[in-house]
């Protein structure tokens, strides 16, 4: 009969083994095509939606890119005109900016 300590050494090995394995992972990169002209996107988070969401600074927009097909699907203006929004985050499924300026 195996004792407890025994088989957590085994186990403590197996995990140490499996850390040292190299690993491998292939990524692909996607560009998608803003439409509006000189907008400087700056921020990216992926949404609660599965889309990528993105702020454009100069044009005051909000973008989101279609994760499926890459395509931007949506701009939304800010409220406030020439905001300036920089930083995006999404929390509880909802996606929050700052406004670099006012």
């Amino acid at each position: 009969m195996r004792s407890y300590a025994h088989t957590f050494k085994s186990i403590a090995l197996a995990i140490l083994l499996l850390a040292a394995a190299p690993v491998s992972i292939a990524v692909t990169v996607t560009e998608a095509d803003i439409t509006t002209a000189t907008s400087q996107p700056n921020g990216v988070v992926l949404g609660g939606d599965g889309g990528i969401w993105f702020t454009e600074e100069a044009a005051s927009k909000i973008g989101r890119v279609n994760s499926s097909t890459g395509a931007v699907t949506n701009e939304f203006a800010t409220l406030t005109a020439n905001a300036g929004p920089t930083g995006i985050q999404r929390r509880h499924c909802r996606i929050y900016f700052g406004n670099h300026r006012q």
